[in-house]
């Protein structure tokens, strides 16, 4: 991984165990890891999190835990840059929403214990 640079990308929590485990061992393994994060709303954070990773240069982008809603702009960027993008979900927002929060019914609908 040496010579590598692995942008870190979305609306992530870097001090996350999951996030700072594989950041850590990217580095370990000679890649350099610039991270690229806000955690403003999806409507101002977009075009920011574009503007900032268009001025620096990466060889991958990497989409960390929770940041699901990011994956759109990272594939635009990922496909003007040419290079991979790869997405670490952990769980699917339907485990989130559905099994672990039970925000939602499995069948559909919203929960009347909706906001827990």
């Amino acid at each position: 991984m040496t010579g590598l640079r692995i942008c870190y990308f979305g609306r992530y929590d870097p001090s996350y165990s999951r996030n700072a485990i594989i950041a850590k061992c990217l580095e370990r393994g000679g890649a350099e890891v610039v991270h690229v994060r806000d955690d403003r709303s999806l409507l101002v954070r977009t075009p920011a999190l574009l503007r900032r990773a268009l001025r620096v240069r990466f060889d991958i982008i990497f989409v960390g835990f929770r940041a699901h809603s990011d994956m759109f702009p990272a594939r635009l960027l990922a496909r003007m840059r040419n290079v991979p993008l790869i997405f670490d979900p952990l769980t699917s927002r339907y485990e989130e929403r559905v099994i672990d929060r039970q925000l939602v019914r499995a069948r559909g609908g919203f929960d009347q214990q909706a906001d827990r």
